[in-house]
């Protein structure tokens, strides 16, 4: 992966970026295909609301939108939409302190697992969201401002009319090439191959981007495994993985 620094946007670049958001430009405002509908509906859902230092709570509290757009304004950043059990994530805060990360999951026991976990560590710069990532993506974090998104075991939402739920989706391509940071890549990790084989000719379509090999990181180092990826080495199950890489701009 390039990390050339003279490649990289400057911190206040990142920063000036951040803070040009337009609603009008972010495909995933409506409720259409979102986990719980729309935020406004899921704030409602919750009658008591989960609060922690390290939890970011954008429908309720709005001026954590900007407090992300500057934690986050530095990088290096590393996303993972829908940590689950985050086994994966927990490792991979431990395996590169250098980074900041930003977890998102729709379960609150284990966001709350997540939160506390990153509180032990001391990891201030780290952040978790109790709720679905599309709409927030472009609101949260600056433009290229992403080494990494990961994208682990999505629910592959078998029935054709639940399709639009995916989270791997042309839309979704769009605004990750937009935060991603010059060089900067997305990985998928699954068991259903013909998600997989979806995703993969998504990517295949696409010419901003360009594979390269799965499983490690920009300094060479083997990525933790997940909960799921363990289980299904237990049990023998097939997993399917990609890495693609924000192409460069000739």
């Amino acid at each position: 992966m390039n990390n050339d620094s003279k490649d990289m946007p400057s911190a206040s670049t990142k920063a000036q970026r951040g803070s040009a958001y337009c609603a009008a430009d972010n495909p995933f405002l409506g409720s259409r295909g979102l986990v719980g509908g729309s935020g406004e509906k899921r704030k409602h859902r919750h009658n008591n609301p989960y609060e922690h230092p390290l939890l970011l709570r954008p429908y309720d509290v709005p001026e954590h939108i900007t407090a992300a757009r500057q934690l986050f304004a530095n990088g290096p950043i590393e996303v993972e939409i829908g940590f689950g059990r985050s086994h994966f994530f927990r490792d991979r805060v431990l395996q590169a302190p250098e980074t900041q990360f930003l977890g998102f999951e729709i379960k609150l026991e284990w966001v709350r697992r997540v939160a506390k976990f990153l509180a032990r560590e001391d990891r201030m710069d780290c952040r978790v969201v109790l709720d679905d990532a599309r709409p927030l993506l472009l609101q949260l974090l600056p433009e290229e401002s992403v080494r990494v998104f990961y994208v682990f075991f999505p629910d592959p939402w078998w029935k054709k009319r639940h399709h639009k739920r995916r989270i791997m989706t042309q839309e979704m391509l769009d605004v990750m090439y937009r935060l991603l940071e010059p060089g900067g890549a997305i990985e998928l990790r699954t068991d259903v191959r013909d998600y997989f084989a979806r995703v993969d000719e998504l990517f295949q379509n696409d010419a901003r981007y360009e594979r390269i090999e799965p499983g490690i990181d920009q300094n060479g180092q083997a990525l933790p495994l997940t909960h799921r990826e363990k289980k299904c080495r237990e049990t023998g199950i097939d997993t399917y993985s990609l890495r693609a890489r924000k192409a460069s701009q000739s």
